[in-house]
């Protein structure tokens, strides 16, 4: 008890001396809290990430093999095309989570569409003779969907159902607010679509369960404007139900592997399925690259930022540790003399490093939960500034990277989360610093004798 209460006295009697250690150590322990914090909370962000654009398979034309081709001259060569038949048996592969499909088709119908005045200028993409004799062309596209979750305009909230409800069954559908209103469709209303080309059978009948608001852009900044290409006009349904009737469809597929290891032996299973060979299945690379690569960058930081801080904090506090201990040699002496074992004076000094570490480490923890969100704000922007500017640099024929990936959304701060394995790893490294850097100075003092250290002083 007497070793304890001597320490406390020790501290409060080399004030100034300590007040230094301290500040030193404060400083060390806040920046391991922040340093820590950003580690943890990128590594959590690139993860995120890592299976966002990692899982997600998306099945396309190799350029390069087609160029390939072309500059073999088998130009002539007629490029196959993957079946919708095809798309549906990639996505039963043992490697696939599940599968997204949208199908779309034109269609004709007695509703009046959006723009329809326009599909009777020289701008109509496809016409078509009715029973009547008379010119007609598709002005609605009828998109069916595999999963309600493929419906990203509505996750983004440029579409919002109104009236009514999504569609549940395969014969309902949902249609724009727009429309509705031009044709005076409420919910519960039937509506009759016919396929192009195939006008004298029966008509696809379909029950509105649902009017949305749509705000997307109604030409998605198409210079051809057409009520075919309308947004407006789309008719939203069941993917079975397009497929079933559908003689020729268009399908979207996107895959999302069980992991983003498994992309090579998806790939391998594609050729086995009959997959062309100038297809090919990728990730989106380059989303992930351009959302983590500043965030790698500032992982990378906090790693090499952690270790400089630990090294310089361990070499400076073993300096000031041993010049305190050799200015109280004299007081180390005295006490050897009178009697007091080696362990018991160098528990007491430890004692006095543990105390101000203590301390210093309640304070540090604060400080640094304070300072970790604005600092991680200032080092990300700067990451972010150093690879838009690579990005943006045009290669030879004037492009740059940044002008394939303008819609996508950057990460532009962090949210940094101090998790309990944080404070843990900090409160951890913050002992093992106090006790190394008192350790040496503790060895080397206490191994000789009280006799020379007092004839030393005299």
């Amino acid at each position: 008890m007497f070793i304890i209460v001597n320490a406390m006295k020790n501290i409060v009697r080399n004030k100034g001396r300590n007040l230094i250690i301290a500040v030193i150590l404060l400083g060390i322990i806040s920046s391991t809290m922040v340093a820590f914090s950003l580690n943890a909370t990128t590594k959590g962000i690139i993860e995120n990430y890592r299976n966002r654009f990692g899982t997600e398979v998306t099945i396309e034309r190799n350029m390069k093999k087609v160029q390939d081709l072309i500059n073999s001259g088998q130009s002539h060569i007629k490029f196959e095309d993957i079946t919708p038949r095809q798309y549906m048996k990639f996505g039963e592969s043992e490697y696939i989570q599940s599968s997204l499909f949208t199908s779309t088709m034109s269609g004709i119908s007695s509703l009046k569409a959006i723009d329809e005045d326009l599909a009777n200028d020289d701008n109509s993409l496809e016409v078509y003779i009715d029973d009547d004799g008379k010119v007609v062309s598709p002005s609605f596209k009828l998109i069916g969907n595999s999963d309600l979750e493929a419906l990203e305009d509505f996750k983004d909230e440029k579409r919002k159902i109104i009236v009514g409800n999504i569609y549940k069954d395969k014969n309902e559908c949902v249609i724009s607010q727009d429309l509705a209103k031009l044709n005076g469709v409420n919910v519960g209303d039937t509506i009759e679509i016919k396929y192009p080309g195939y006008l004298d059978k029966d008509p696809i009948k379909l029950i509105v369960s649902g009017i949305y608001l749509d705000i997307t852009e109604e030409y998605n900044d198409n210079i051809f404007k057409n009520p075919l290409v309308n947004r407006r006009n789309e008719i939203l349904c069941h993917f079975d139900l397009v497929n079933e009737n559908a003689m020729f469809l268009d399908v979207q597929a996107r895959y999302f592997l069980k992991s983003p290891d498994m992309l090579d032996d998806f790939s391998k299973d594609l050729t086995k399925m009959g997959l062309p060979d100038i297809y090919e299945a990728t990730t989106d690379s380059s989303t992930y690259k351009k959302i983590v690569e500043p965030v790698e960058s500032l992982s990378s930081i906090t790693v090499i930022f952690i270790c400089v801080v630990l090294i310089l904090g361990t070499i400076i506090l073993m300096l000031l540790n041993n010049m305190s201990i050799r200015e109280r040699k004299y007081e180390i002496g005295v006490l050897r003399a009178i009697g007091m074992k080696k362990m018991k004076i160098a528990f007491g000094l430890l004692s006095e490093s543990l105390v101000i570490t203590v301390l210093c480490l309640a304070v540090g923890l604060m400080v640094g939960q304070l300072v970790a969100t604005p600092i991680s704000h200032i080092v990300l922007e700067k990451q972010i500034a150093v690879y838009d500017e690579q990005v943006n640099q045009e290669d030879y024929w004037g492009n740059s990277e940044s002008q394939n990936s303008e819609n996508i959304e950057l990460l532009k701060e962090l949210d940094v989360v101090i998790e309990k394995e944080t404070l843990i790893k900090v409160s951890v490294v913050a002992m093992i610093l106090a006790l190394s850097s008192s350790v040496i100075g503790i060895v080397y003092m206490t191994r000789f004798e009280p006799v020379k250290i007092l004839s030393e002083r005299g």
